[in-house]
C-alpha cells in the first residue's frame, strides 16, 4: 500500500494516493511499526484540502486522522511533530462534547512533553478533570501515573506518591496489572530516599509486571533509583534488561533514550569512561529527545574536563545548556550544568567566574527539592576561595538521603576544613560506592591534609594510590597534582604501569564496538537483531555497518564477512 501511495502521488492521483496512504498507515499501526506510519498519516493531511472528499474515502475526519498521528508520536516516541499534531488536534474539539477524546490527547500531549524536558502538569491536570473518579477509566490511571513521575522528577515526592497511590486504586478496580506495576514503581521513586521502603514497591512493581512492555517500564525506573541510590552495578544489570525489552516490545524509540542516559550516567560515575564515550558517541548518532541529548552531552564533559580538555568540556557544555528547556523535568540537569560550569572555571583558575555560577546556581528556592544534585555543587563551590555565598548554611539545611549524597557531604566538609579525619570518611564513602574518580580526588586531598599538618608517612598511602587510579582513568589533570604534590613533599610514588603492548595486527581502522557488530554481522544477524544483541538502536547499528563497509571496502555485508575473516578480524567458523 506504501509503494501504491507513493506511485499514486507521483501520478498526480490524490484521492487515491490520500486512501492508499490511510490503508498503508493502518498496516503499520497493525505490525506496531509506528515511525513508518507516520509519514503516511502526514501525506494524507497534506492532501487533505486538496481532496475535497477525503473524509469520506477513508472513513474518517481531519480531527480523527490527527489524532492517529499524536498517537503514533507518542508510541514512537517523536516528540515535536507529535506535540504539534496534539495542538492543532485540542484547538479542532470541543472537550465539552467529547470529554473523554480530550482527555487522551491532553494525556499524550503531557507524555510527550514529558520526552522533552519541558513538563507538563497542566495538560495532565486538564485530562483529570475531564475523567470522572467514578466509574474509574484506565486512561484516568494512565494520567495519575504519569503525573507522578511528572511530581517525582519535579521533586514533589510527597505529591508523586499521592498520584502513585492513586494510579494504583485504579488499576486494582479496573483490573489493569501493568498501570498496577507503574503506580507501584513511581512509589518507588518516590521513596528513593527510604531504601528499604523503595525496593519494596519495586519488588511489588515486578510482581505485577507481566509482560515484557510492563517490565520494560517498571526497569525504566528502578534503574533511575539505583543510580540516585549510588548502587551502579546493580542499575547497569537493569538497563540491560530494559533495553532486551525495549527491542522486544519495539518501544526502543520511546525507552531507549532514558536508559541510554541512565547507563552513561553509571558508567561515567564508575570510571568506565572509554566505555561512556564509545555509548555516547553510538547514541548521539540516532534520533533522541533533547532532554536525553543535553544529558549524554553533560556526561561526555565530566569526562572530557577530567581527562584535561577544558576546550572540549565548555563546548559539551554550551550544547547541552541549549538544548535545556526551563521545565521542570530539567531542573535536575540545570543544576548538573551549573557545577559543570564551576568546575570548568576552577580547572580555568576562573575563580572569579566559579563564584558567579555558584552563586546564581544557590540563589534558586528549590535547593532541597534538588538536594541529590545540589550536593555535588556544594562540594565544588567549595574550592573557590572566598566563595561569594555561605556555603555552610545552605549545607546545613540541605536533606542527605543517599550514600550518595553522604559522599558529597564529606568532601564539602573536607575541603573547608582541610582535616585528615574528614577526608578519610570521603575516601571510605567513595570506596564503599565504587566511584573511582571521585575516590582518586578525595585521596589526593587526605595527602595533602595529612602534609599539612607534617605527617609524611601517613600521606604516602593514599598519594600513591590517587596517583595510580588518575593514571588508570586517564585524568591527566589529576596525574600531574599528585606527581607535583608528592615532588614538593618529597615522596616517591611508585605507581605500577602497564608493559608495553605488542604491535597490534590491521584493524582497518574498526573501533571496538565496530568489531562487536562485525563479529555479529558475519553470523548473519539483521540490523534490529545486532541492536538487540548491543544494547543499541536499529538506527545506530545501521551506521556502524555502513562505516564497516566502508572502512574495509566491501560491497556487501557477505564480502565484509570474508575480509574479517581474512585478515583475522573476527573468529574463524
Amino acid at each position: 500500500m506504501g509503494e501504491l501511495a507513493y506511485h499514486a502521488y507521483a501520478a498526480g492521483d490524490l484521492p487515491r494516493a490520500v486512501t492508499a496512504s490511510w490503508a498503508a498507515a493502518a498496516a503499520a499501526e497493525s505490525e506496531a511499526a509506528h515511525g513508518e506510519r507516520l509519514p503516511h498519516l502526514d501525506r494524507v493531511l497534506t492532501l487533505w484540502d486538496r481532496v475535497p472528499d477525503a473524509a469520506m474515502l477513508v472513513g474518517a475526519d481531519r480531527l480523527d486522522v490527527l489524532e492517529c498521528v499524536v498517537e503514533a508520536c507518542h508510541l514512537g516516541g517523536i516528540v515535536e511533530h507529535g506535540v504539534a499534531a496534539a495542538d492543532e488536534a485540542v484547538e479542532l474539539l470541543d472537550a465539552t462534547t467529547a470529554p473523554e477524546r480530550a482527555a487522551r490527547l491532553f494525556y499524550y500531549r503531557a507524555v510527550l512533553k514529558n520526552q522533552s524536558g519541558g513538563g507538563s502538569v497542566g495538560d495532565l491536570d486538564r485530562a483529570l478533570e475531564l475523567l470522572p473518579e467514578q466509574p474509574p477509566t484506565v486512561l484516568r490511571g494512565e494520567a495519575l501515573a504519569e503525573l507522578a513521575a511528572s511530581r517525582v522528577f519535579s521533586g514533589d515526592a510527597a505529591g508523586a506518591a499521592r498520584a502513585a497511590r492513586a494510579a494504583v486504586e485504579v488499576a486494582e478496580q479496573t483490573g489493569t496489572p501493568a498501570l498496577a506495576a507503574r503506580g507501584y514503581a513511581y512509589q518507588g521513586l518516590a521513596a528513593a530516599a527510604r531504601t528499604g521502603s523503595a525496593i519494596t514497591y519495586f519488588e511489588k512493581a515486578h510482581a505485577a509486571a507481566a509482560d515484557p512492555q510492563t517490565l520494560l517500564t517498571v526497569v525504566l525506573w528502578e534503574s533511575a533509583a539505583l543510580v540516585t541510590a549510588g548502587q551502579h552495578h546493580a542499575a547497569i544489570e537493569a538497563i540491560q534488561q530494559g533495553l532486551r525489552a525495549a527491542h522486544e516490545t519495539f518501544r526502543f524509540a520511546e525507552a531507549g533514550p532514558i536508559l541510554l542516559v541512565k547507563w552513561a550516567q553509571a558508567l561515567t560515575a564508575l570510571g568506565r569512561w572509554p566505555e561512556t564515550l564509545g555509548l555516547i558517541d553510538e547514541s548521539l548518532t540516532g534520533h533522541l529527545p533533547p532532554l536525553s541529548k543535553a544529558a549524554l552531552l553533560l556526561c561526555h564533559a565530566r569526562i572530557v574536563l577530567a581527562q584535561g580538555s577544558s576546550a572540549a568540556a565548555t563546548s559539551s557544555a554550551d550544547t547541552a545548556a541549549a538544548l535545556l528547556s526551563d521545565g521542570r523535568w530539567a531542573r535536575q540537569y540545570q543544576l548538573q550544568l551549573h557545577t559543570l560550569r564551576t568546575d570548568i572555571a576552577i580547572a580555568d583558575g576562573e575563580a572569579l567566574r566559579a563564584g558567579e555560577v555558584v552563586a546564581e546556581a544557590l540563589a534558586a528556592d528549590d535547593l532541597a527539592t534538588h538536594h541529590h544534585e545540589v550536593w555535588p555543587l556544594l562540594a565544588t563551590a567549595a574550592r573557590i576561595e572566598n566563595a561569594p555565598t555561605d556555603l555552610a548554611s545552605i549545607a546545613d539545611q540541605l536533606p542527605v538521603t543517599t550514600v550518595v549524597d553522604t559522599a558529597h557531604r564529606a568532601v564539602f566538609t573536607a575541603t573547608r576544613n582541610s582535616d585528615p579525619a574528614a577526608w578519610a570518611e570521603a575516601v571510605s564513602a567513595w570506596r564503599t560506592i565504587g566511584q573511582r574518580y571521585d575516590l582518586a580526588r578525595s585521596l589526593l586531598g587526605c595527602a595533602e591534609a595529612e602534609l599539612a599538618v607534617g605527617n609524611r608517612t601517613a600521606a604516602r598511602e593514599p598519594l600513591r594510590e590517587a596517583a595510580e587510579l588518575a593514571a588508570e582513568l586517564g585524568a591527566t589533570p589529576l596525574t600531574e597534582a599528585a606527581g607535583q604534590l608528592a615532588e614538593r613533599a618529597r615522596v616517591a610514588l611508585e605507581v605500577s604501569r602497564p608493559e608495553p603492548a605488542a604491535a597490534a595486527p590491521r584493524t582497518f581502522g574498526l573501533t571496538p564496538r565496530e568489531t562487536d557488530v562485525l563479529r555479529l554481522v558475519a553470523q548473519g544477524l539483521s540490523n534490529r537483531q545486532i541492536a538487540a544483541e548491543l544494547f543499541i538502536s536499529g538506527n545506530t547499528a545501521g551506521v556502524h555497518v555502513s562505516r564497516i563497509l566502508t572502512k574495509l571496502s566491501a560491497a556487501t555485508r557477505t564480502e565484509a564477512a570474508a575480509v574479517a575473516r581474512k585478515h583475522g578480524l573476527i573468529e574463524p567458523d
